[in-house]
């Protein structure tokens, strides 16, 4: 009985409290509305600045006066209109700078409807009317989906008035092909403007050019939009030269296999993406693959070709997945040594698994990552060589291998596979020399 009366009481404060909510949220609305009236009320009857300096919202009227007094000198007719939205009896917007929004819209665009007309959305968010009203006062043609997106965004406050985004959006709603917009890092042509047309809906303006000009070159709609979804793009970002090679290539050999150019898409995306993410067998978290072959070019190949390359790269992606991020390789009974020369402090020590095999041939640049298989099975053991420079904190030379079964040195290489310095080749000597290992590099 007395669970019973507790479970009543506190069912009784539920509802209490949610009238109490309720009731606060009618008042804080309806005195929003009020505020809003006596500001727009105040803001009508001033003349100069200065007539806001009592006011508790002086920086909003401030913004709102120097906006619609830009309107007024550039445009007096756009002018008149807008102070219609101004004065209409119940305040279309809660927020005072969806109003100073819309002045900057009237600024670059005339209306082309009367406000008279406009049927206002049952939705009391501020960005829905905006764009219902936006659209309605200044949209006077039917506009791509991207150019709707952008005129969303511009209403959330996603994209200011002075992005370039914006600027072709006003461009293109007057009736405008973007291929005639200046100032565009890449070029377009009345082809892509169709297209631009026909662009997924999820991407944004900036992609959607991209994509319209991958499929103005000949591209799948399927091709063009899997490589626009996977790349960073904004307006300002040129456009990246491999682009074409991969394009000439598709054209070049149309026939390819929907299988094989599944394989060689994913393949490019990953080598220009700098690599992928994949699950190992040691690690919760995913862990980041480097790509193999970052500056792979299409010129000169064949499918076949490009294929042994991709068969190279899922094979290291495999090895990944099943050898680990732990200390997956064998240790080689050769040592690690330190030489300390004046202040330098060089350190030559294993390579003991894949992630920092990986990292080695992401950092110079060079393709040590190939053989995981090799240190995986013993056959090679990875060795690099360091300058520390402080406490967490080395300076990465050149990167060695070393055949287990002979002990011979077979390669020796810096970065971009560059040939070792004077100092480099001293001290790799000294290494050798005091763990009796052969040396097979003629220039050593």
């Amino acid at each position: 009985m007395a669970n019973k009366k507790k479970r009543i009481e506190r069912e009784l404060t539920l509802v209490r409290d949610r009238e109490l909510l309720k009731n606060r949220f009618k008042t804080e609305k309806q005195q929003r509305k009020d505020g809003q009236k006596i500001f727009l009320e105040t803001f009508l009857k001033a003349q100069k600045p200065n007539d806001f300096n009592n006011k508790n919202r002086k920086s909003q009227y401030l913004f709102l006066f120097r906006k619609v007094r830009c309107l007024k000198n550039r445009n007096f007719k756009r002018y008149k209109e807008y102070l219609k939205i101004l004065k209409t009896p119940k305040p279309v917007f809660s927020r005072p700078y969806y109003y100073e929004k819309m002045a900057t819209s009237f600024i670059n665009q005339a209306p082309c409807r009367s406000f008279e007309s406009w049927h206002m959305p049952k939705s009391k968010n501020d960005y829905v009317l905006f764009k219902s009203l936006f659209c309605h006062l200044l949209v006077p043609y039917k506009i791509p989906s991207v150019i709707d997106d952008t005129i969303d965004r511009f209403s959330r406050f996603y994209l200011t008035a002075e992005s370039q985004e914006v600027e072709i959006m006003f461009h293109m709603i007057k009736g405008n092909g973007i291929h005639s917009f200046p100032r565009l890092n890449l070029e377009m042509n009345s082809k892509m403007n169709f297209l631009l047309n026909d662009a997924p809906k999820h991407l944004r303006l900036p992609k959607a050019m991209w994509w319209a000009k991958i499929r103005s070159m000949g591209v799948s709609y399927s091709i063009a939009t899997k490589l626009v979804d996977n790349f960073y793009i904004e307006i300002a970002t040129p456009w990246i030269g491999w682009y074409d090679d991969l394009i000439f290539f598709l054209n070049r050999f149309p026939d390819i296999g929907k299988s094989d150019l599944k394989k060689i898409l994913d393949f490019i995306i990953a080598q220009k993406k700098d690599g992928i993410y994949i699950h190992v067998n040691n690690c919760e978290e995913e862990v980041r693959v480097p790509a193999l072959f970052p500056d792979f070019k299409f010129k000169g190949r064949t499918v076949a070709s490009v294929l042994k390359y991709v068969e190279k790269w899922r094979a290291y992606v495999q090895i990944a997945k099943e050898g680990g991020v732990g200390g997956e390789f064998k240790i080689s009974p050769i040592q690690p040594m330190r030489i300390k020369q004046g202040k330098r402090l060089i350190r030559i020590r294993q390579i003991t698994n894949l992630k920092n095999l990986a990292l080695e041939g992401s950092k110079l640049n060079h393709c040590v990552a190939t053989y995981a298989g090799e240190c995986l099975s013993g056959a090679s053991s990875i060795w690099s060589m360091n300058e520390i420079l402080a406490v967490g904190k080395i300076k990465r030379l050149i990167t060695i291998e070393v055949e287990e079964e002979t002990k011979n040195v077979e390669q020796a290489s810096g970065k971009s596979n560059r040939e070792l310095y004077k100092m480099e080749k001293k001290w790799l000597e000294m290494w050798v020399e005091k763990e009796g290992l052969g040396v097979v590099i003629e220039d050593l």
